[in-house]
């Protein structure tokens, strides 16, 4: 169980720790510094680079999940909030295809 709920986390924390870099952190400093015509290409080359890593993530999450789910003894040995919570991540990952598709053109 240690090391699926570690891949659970480390996923957790490059997905998150990088919106969170890119939004207060790149996003304010590129502002400041370059021209809006600047921006545009640099948050496209950005997030390129970074939506590769999180699709990792997004696997690696899914798959950790379902392996600490099957150490639990499957989905009925688990509680109502597991269910849940994949459902939850079932849906994030659809709006996060959602949002590549429309925004990056993928």
């Amino acid at each position: 169980m240690g090391i699926a709920r570690f891949l659970h986390v480390l996923g957790a924390v490059i997905w998150v720790g990088g919106m969170f870099f890119a939004y207060m952190a790149l996003r304010p400093a590129a502002a400041s510094l370059l021209e809006p015509a600047q921006r545009l290409p640099l948050w496209q080359e950005t997030f390129r680079r970074f939506f590769f890593w999180v699709w990792l993530c997004v696997l690696g999450l899914l798959l950790s999940g379902l392996w600490m789910i099957l150490l639990l003894g499957g989905f009925r040995a688990v509680s109502p909030h597991v269910h849940l919570m994949f459902l939850i991540g079932v849906v994030m990952i659809a709006i996060l295809r959602i949002f590549t598709l429309r925004r990056i053109g993928g």
